[in-house]
């Protein structure tokens, strides 16, 4: 082989061993109520307000892999469930180190209509991923609403959100991506303690709704800029068998 050819292939491999990959800031095996630890998913509901029925979030194992039940049973006013990471900031960002404005960070995670007790309707107001940020560590929203510095949902009309009503089916799961591009318009990042990605199904509309939705395989990852986000396509792995009888 000549050496130029041979300083090519070289060129090649280091090229390679320099790309940037993403730092990879959370990914569940399974689905578990954590609490407020920095990494765990907690599974929050609220509501209903002012009306009979009731949320309600179950675990379930299928084939050792523990995923999340979200219920709803009877439901004819506002409220609403979910699972949310924890990453304290800059803690978990630790790999990839304080962010900057044009980072991208990805938050995903794989989702299905319950076959046993499917929902009753799709057309929900309120089924989306989003993402929020805190400006104290291991906040929780729903006691200190005060502390939330940016809600890409509430704080964007719903236009910094990936929406999964109507999206979802009893015999396979659905993989949802929202991807959010850091911008110190919206964070003020010296204030920044906690990124918290976040599943939410509810019915905001004062009508029936009821069933269950499985959740599972909560990822969140993040990139120097959406180059490097678009270098490194979302695992589109799925978790594993659907549960057959999740219904509490």
């Amino acid at each position: 082989m000549c050496k130029v050819a041979v300083w090519s292939v070289l060129g090649m491999l280091l090229a390679g061993s320099l790309q940037v990959q993403a730092a990879e800031l959370y990914r569940d095996a399974s689905l578990a109520n954590g609490g407020l630890a920095v990494g765990a998913t907690e599974l929050f509901q609220f509501g209903p307000f002012g009306a009979p029925g009731s949320w309600g979030i179950t675990n379930h194992t299928v084939n050792g892999n523990q995923m999340a039940v979200l219920t709803a049973t009877g439901e004819t006013g506002n409220g609403g469930n979910g699972a949310a990471v924890h990453l304290e900031y800059p803690k978990a960002f630790a790999t990839h180190g304080p962010l900057v404005a044009g980072n991208v960070i990805r938050f995903s995670c794989w989702l299905a209509v319950d076959a046993t007790n499917p929902i009753n309707r799709h057309d929900w107001q309120f089924a989306i991923l989003k993402l929020e940020f805190y400006d104290t560590p291991l906040a929780n929203p729903q006691d200190n609403p005060e502390h939330i510095l940016f809600d890409s949902d509430q704080d964007t009309d719903g236009e910094l959100t990936t929406s999964f009503a109507d999206g979802l089916s009893p015999t396979e799961w659905r993989q949802f991506i929202l991807e959010y591009t850091v911008d110190t318009n919206h964070v003020d990042l010296s204030q920044l303690k906690e990124v918290r990605p976040v599943v939410v199904a509810g019915d905001f509309t004062g009508n029936g709704f009821s069933g269950n939705v499985v959740v599972d395989n909560l990822r969140a990852e993040v990139f120097k800029d959406q180059n490097e986000a678009k270098a490194n396509p979302v695992d589109t792995t799925p978790p594993g068998a659907l549960p057959v009888a999740s219904s509490p």
